[in-house]
């Protein structure tokens, strides 16, 4: 780990499936055979070509996810968080390294995995349902086939009655539901979101965490959430990666043992303030958080 702490675990870093703990209710209707997929990355690093020569952005990084997990990854900007989304979808090569979806290598870019970001990128002359259906259409693959699940969804987050409006006539949690049915109407067994609620409101960006742990509990992918948000990853997974200042590592696997689903007066809970306490601690060792010496100021 060159010097970075690993919280006691190796450092290639194995992620177990959703936590068994759970409280009531049956999950959604909607919810069909689970499709879901292991990921792993093997000492991978990746170098970017800078006018000054090359940024290491992550360096050696090696996990182990298995196959419906929710996993949060959780860092500092700049440390590389963004840059392994693309290198698992296979938007990027890996300057070095080597990542497995399943069994298979990540040659090219994949089809078979979803992606959010933290802009909706709805297209604003489609209707909510048309932008939801583009995947499919993309795929080539028949329209009305996807329409019930498409409305199912929509309605699982509230926006059934918004289909036939245009991105415009929405407001900015709206969107980012819509671009989250958008990312699941396909039923991928990988979702990839990079900062999903990061341009939101606090509360909207509280009921999109809500609105979306229920889409998750409903269909169960392999989710890597990228988050800047302590709060955030330990609410929505089963365990956090921490990754280091930049060139990125993994600096530490945390477990996130509460129960499911989640509520969000849990954050007020003594469990849920020792992780939180737990990865603050971490960042500040890292020199990432820091405070000021009040005292000094005041004399």
């Amino acid at each position: 780990m060159k010097g970075w702490e690993n919280e006691g675990l190796a450092s290639s870093h194995v992620i177990g499936p959703a936590g068994a703990r759970g409280v009531g209710g049956d999950r959604a209707v909607i919810r069909t055979t689970a499709r879901r997929t292991s990921v792993r990355l093997v000492n991978v690093s990746k170098r970017y070509a800078v006018e000054d020569g090359e940024l290491l952005a992550i360096d050696e990084v090696s996990l182990e996810i298995a196959a419906g997990s929710f996993v949060s990854i959780l860092g500092p900007s700049g440390c590389g968080k963004s840059t392994l989304l693309l290198l698992t979808a296979g938007i990027l090569p890996a300057t070095r390294g080597s990542i497995f979806i399943g069994e298979e290598m990540v040659t090219r870019p994949r089809t078979d995995v979803g992606f959010a970001f933290q802009q909706d990128v709805l297209l604003e002359w489609r209707r909510v349902i048309d932008n939801v259906l583009l995947p499919a259409e993309m795929r080539g693959l028949r329209r009305r086939d996807y329409v019930e699940r498409a409305r199912a969804l929509l309605g699982l987050v509230g926006l059934g009655d918004f289909e036939r409006c245009y991105p415009a006539e929405l407001s900015g949690g709206m969107r980012q539901r819509a671009a989250l049915v958008r990312a699941l109407v396909m039923h991928l067994p990988l979702l990839l979101l990079d900062e999903p609620f990061g341009a939101l409101d606090a509360f909207t960006r509280d009921q999109l965490t809500v609105d979306f742990q229920h889409l998750w509990w409903s269909l169960q992918p392999t989710v890597l959430f990228v988050t800047h948000s302590i709060s955030e990853a330990v609410f929505l997974a089963d365990k956090v990666v921490v990754m280091t200042p930049r060139p990125g590592q993994v600096g530490a696997v945390i477990d996130i043992d509460l129960p499911r689903p989640r509520r969000l007066d849990l954050r007020a809970s003594r469990e849920f303030g020792a992780y939180t306490t737990r990865l603050r601690e971490i960042f500040f060792r890292y020199g990432v958080l820091h405070e000021p010496d009040y005292g000094a100021i005041a004399t």
